[in-house]
């Protein structure tokens, strides 16, 4: 059994929440954050910027494992799905799109209009990372299609077989297509896709792989150190990738595999852990510090500046990310005090 605390939450999604937001505001952080391996002359840095740009794609994958997790170990009905799940999260994506939209024209000036208002509701949001409120929006969508096939995929052999269609489509497929030359693969691999494999990946691991007990110890240790292991193969050949051409050509090739072992790792660390409250008090932060992550950026960018000027960019931005995420964490908690609120938060 995982362990879990007072108010029933599993310590380890929490922890993996977390996780992936730091990842989340890494990969928007630009210049002198994500960027600042193309720009710096310090090797060490370079190598550590090369690495986590690979790995912080993680992110969206891993709350998908969460929420497959959490939300295909039981059947719904269709209505109950799109009452409580599938309403709420198109309301939320409508607010969260209009606010974004209205701060991007009161604060920095973009021209207002109801015409590109509805364009970017339609085309994915205000700002580039709110396309995850769609594709999760997509996610719940099919909920209840999902439901059914995790309710008769009681076999390990499936989720494997899952696994290496995975393969195919992200690894194998694109080399072939280096080694050979080749472009627009007619073969199609909708299991593969986002909202598919990962919440199916993400029930498997958390529901049906065996629990982090010790006779089940050397299972975990396996998947962790397989996954170390491609980490590294994957950090050398996008190092060798951006010394020939200033790209890292195979960041996505292994990323089901980063994120699948993450998602054990973490569920194998945690199994002692028997309060957890301050991951508690992070997680239930989590969503909510992601709708306002830009209005905290701008809050804190001054902090930024200064501490640019004293330390270096570099870290400097990753003390702002941090600040940013815990800063965000305790308003979102206080805004959960309102009932109304917490509903959607």
């Amino acid at each position: 059994m995982d362990k879990q605390n007072q108010k029933g939450k599993i310590i380890y999604l929490e922890v993996l929440r977390v996780i992936a937001l730091l990842f989340v505001f890494y990969a928007h952080s630009g210049e002198n954050g994500l960027q600042f391996y193309q720009h710096t002359d310090n090797a060490i840095l370079q190598g550590i910027g090369i690495f986590l740009a690979g790995i912080c794609q993680l992110s969206v994958p891993v709350f998908f494992l969460i929420s497959g997790a959490l939300l295909l170990r039981k059947e719904e009905s269709i209505g109950k799905i799109y009452l409580h799940r599938v309403l709420p999260m198109a309301v939320i994506t409508v607010l969260a799109v209009a606010a974004q939209y209205l701060y991007m024209g009161f604060v920095h000036g973009l021209t207002l209009s109801f015409r590109s208002f509805t364009e970017l509701l339609y085309s994915g949001g205000a700002i580039t990372q709110q396309w995850f409120l769609f594709a999760y929006l997509s996610f719940l969508v099919i909920l209840p299609f999902l439901q059914k096939l995790t309710g008769a995929m009681k076999d390990a052999k499936a989720y494997l077989y899952l696994f290496g269609i995975m393969a195919v489509s992200s690894t194998l497929v694109p080399l072939m297509e280096s080694v050979f030359d080749l472009k627009n693969p007619a073969m199609v691999f909708p299991f593969a896709a986002l909202v598919v494999f990962y919440p199916l990946m993400g029930h498997f691991l958390a529901n049906l792989f065996p629990a982090p007990l010790k006779e089940n110890a050397g299972k975990y240790i396996a998947v962790i150190v397989g996954t170390l292991l491609v980490s590294v193969l994957n950090f050398v050949m996008n190092l060798h990738s951006f010394r020939a051409d200033g790209s890292l050509a195979y960041t996505q090739w292994f990323l089901y595999i980063y994120a699948c072992g993450l998602f054990v790792w973490m569920r194998y660390a945690c199994r002692n852990m028997k309060k957890g409250s301050f991951f508690l008090f992070c997680g239930s932060g989590v969503f909510g510090t992601y709708l306002i992550e830009t209005q905290l950026k701008d809050l804190l960018h001054p902090l930024e500046e200064i501490l640019s000027r004293t330390i270096s960019e570099y870290p400097a931005k990753w003390i702002v990310l941090l600040l940013c995420m815990f800063l965000g964490f305790g308003l979102i908690n206080l805004l959960k005090l309102i009932p109304f609120v917490k509903k959607y938060l």
